[in-house]
């Protein structure tokens, strides 16, 4: 994946975890917009209306005014429609070299804002009235300059623990699930939908036992362990010899699906026939006869591969026989079901 790929993504996980953060420090009943009407994240507290765009800078060298005149003009445009509202605009960037004391914005950067020649800007110089008082602008407007990615990730697993997390579910389940729930937020269509309080974030963190693994999670820099801890958690179920299976068949994909279906059904019943050589899977049969057939049960583990208890009104006593192995013979350990079964069904590669 190139590099700028990368970024790309780091980014939005930055984003999601200024929002998990956001969330965690707000308060209970505090709502939070993902994506939010105004900007990247909308807190809406009894006393205030916060908005906060986010920006990751990693690949600039250094910081210039310039690279963040266009979220400054459109904070200034939304401030001019709605001046005599209590709303506080924070921009929140990340730039890799910010130096000690970070840089002052204020008026002068807003001013410079204005007059940018850059195309690119017009659109949002025109959006904005003549006549916008910048000094009050400035007075709600905040700049932070975040910290670095793993820095703020550590900050969410603090944030995590002091909300009652144990510290011990944090890393591989309540963490990866804290970014899923935000980016499953961020792409409701709906505003309401992207909406959501500090208790019932928590509440349904609390709620949640499987890890998540999604394109997102699997960008985390903990991902092996995700995957690993993901496999443990499903072990209990891939474990199990006894599952359902379905088979879903498309019959307008297959050529002469009448007899190409049962073809593959008997190359099936053909491939798992010599399957029972363990345990469980024989429990499984000895399930199937009548309680009275303990007899011809217990025989099971001395079959070979391929024998059979024959039994019915047709046969006088119970007889072991010997079923023909099918031709190419198929084995679990060793041959792939995809080369055992009909070719029409999987395809010829």
């Amino acid at each position: 994946m190139p590099r700028t790929a990368d970024y790309t993504i780091q980014g939005f996980l930055y984003q999601f975890n200024k929002t998990a953060l956001e969330i965690l420090k707000a308060q209970d009943d505090d709502t939070i917009t993902v994506e939010g009407v105004i900007e990247d994240i909308d807190v809406d507290s009894s006393a205030s209306l916060t908005v906060i765009q986010c920006k990751y800078h990693e690949t600039s060298r250094k910081f210039t005014p310039s690279a963040i005149y266009k979220p400054l003009l459109q904070m200034m445009a939304h401030f001019s429609e709605y001046s005599g509202k209590n709303i506080r605009y924070v921009l929140f960037a990340h730039f890799p070299d910010i130096g000690t004391p970070p840089p002052a914005i204020g008026k002068q950067e807003f001013e410079d804002a204005r007059a940018s020649k850059d195309r690119e800007l017009q659109k949002h110089i025109e959006a904005l009235l003549s006549d916008i008082d910048l000094d009050a602008f400035d007075a709600k407007f905040t700049i932070e300059f975040g910290p670095k990615y793993d820095e703020i990730v550590e900050q969410v697993g603090q944030a995590l623990e002091t909300n009652g997390i144990p510290k011990g579910d944090i890393e591989t389940l309540v963490y990866p699930n804290t970014i899923h729930k935000i980016a499953t937020l961020s792409t409701k269509h709906d505003a309401a939908g992207r909406r959501i309080t500090k208790k019932q974030f928590l509440s349904e963190l609390q709620r949640i036992r499987r890890t998540a693994i999604s394109r997102w999670t699997l960008a985390l820099k903990t991902r092996k362990k995700l995957l690993n801890v993901r496999r443990k958690q499903l072990k209990g179920h891939l474990d199990k010899n006894v599952r359902l299976r379905y088979f879903i068949v498309d019959p307008t994909g297959i050529e002469n699906y009448d007899t190409e279906i049962i073809l593959f059904i008997k190359d099936l019943i053909d491939f798992l026939a010599l399957r029972l050589t363990n345990n469980a899977d024989q429990n499984y049969v000895r399930r199937l006869f009548p309680d009275n057939s303990s007899g011809i049960t217990e025989i099971l583990p001395n079959l070979a591969p391929g024998e059979c208890v024959v039994v019915g009104d047709a046969v006088l006593l119970p007889a072991v026989v010997q079923m023909p192995f099918p031709k190419p013979e198929p084995h679990s350990q060793s041959v792939s079901v995809h080369q055992v079964l009909r070719p029409a069904l999987f395809g010829k590669d």
